[in-house]
């Protein structure tokens, strides 16, 4: 999913620093890779079943810019089926993926719900050039 702010003057590398402690708080390993106008934020998180991993790319200007958060791996086409799946006894072998799938859309809410608060929180936070 992607977003974009116009006229909002924020500080880039300050609301990356609140993205990188978004995932940090959820127990998420963080890596910031930055170039010219963009700046990309891997999280993954690993626990014992499955690894999720979340990529956040912060792009454009302090006054124009796009935030969007790509989930690698997800697929809905799994969600989709599921009353198939559980009625010819497959359900099991993906419950777990399922899991996983409404753990992403859950941290999917909850990011952007953050994201709307920071953003508000930072307008105005850079001085125009």
């Amino acid at each position: 999913m992607r977003t974009q702010w116009i006229g909002k003057n924020v500080d880039l590398s300050l609301l990356c620093e609140y993205i990188e402690s978004f995932f940090e708080d959820r127990n998420f390993k963080t890596r910031r890779e930055e170039l010219k106008n963009q700046t990309s934020i891997s999280a993954v998180l690993r626990n014992s079943d499955v690894t999720l991993s979340v990529v956040v790319i912060v792009s454009g200007e302090p006054k124009d810019f796009i935030v969007e958060i790509e989930v690698v791996g997800r697929t809905k086409s799994v969600r989709m089926f599921r009353p198939f799946l559980t009625m010819f006894g497959l359900g099991a072998f993906f419950v777990r993926r399922l899991r996983s799938i409404d753990f992403y859309e859950s941290l999917e809410d909850e990011f952007w719900a953050f994201m709307d608060e920071k953003v508000d929180n930072l307008v105005g936070s850079r001085e125009s050039k």
